[in-house]
């Protein structure tokens, strides 16, 4: 049986094999949006990284914000934030999180002269929201796409 890593009190995500956590010195040397907690976890055999944070929205924003609307901020900002990484949007992503929809969308960028592939996935539970990340080697997309899925399918909800 696979270890659960408890987010919050709503959501656990599996460490499949060859993943581990990142602590926060590594975390801190990663260049990632800052959403909120959550975890990192890497698969350096496999080039993956995978990011889980959320953050609770309140109130009024809560009820006017939809799916759409909180993806679409999501994508201005990671775009504005990757620009000097030649983010290229690669098109909308539905992907199913512990047996709940999530929205999202799939890029690429170069790293240190590496073709990326990434995906931003977006869940809501509540009052909050979850943000799903994906990293991986672009010549590795077909081969970290099923890991991605696993990892997601695994994922449980309180």
């Amino acid at each position: 049986m696979m270890e659960l890593i408890p987010l919050n009190n709503e959501l656990s995500i599996p460490r499949l094999e060859g993943f581990r956590v990142l602590d926060e010195e590594e975390r801190g040397r990663l260049n990632f949006m800052k959403e909120g907690p959550g975890i990192c976890l890497s698969d350096p055999e496999r080039h993956i990284l995978v990011s889980v944070a959320y953050k609770k929205i309140g109130g009024f924003s809560n009820l006017l914000l939809n799916e759409k609307d909180l993806v679409k901020n999501m994508e201005a900002g990671i775009a504005k934030a990757m620009r000097p990484f030649d983010f290229q949007k690669a098109g909308a992503v539905q992907r199913t999180v512990g047996g709940r929809a999530a929205e999202g969308f799939s890029y690429t960028y170069m790293a240190q002269s590496v073709a990326m592939y990434a995906e931003a996935l977006l869940v809501r539970s509540g009052k909050t929201i979850f943000y799903l990340y994906l990293y991986a080697r672009e010549e590795l997309k077909q081969e970290s796409i099923p890991v991605w899925e696993e990892l997601l399918a695994g994922a449980e909800w309180s």
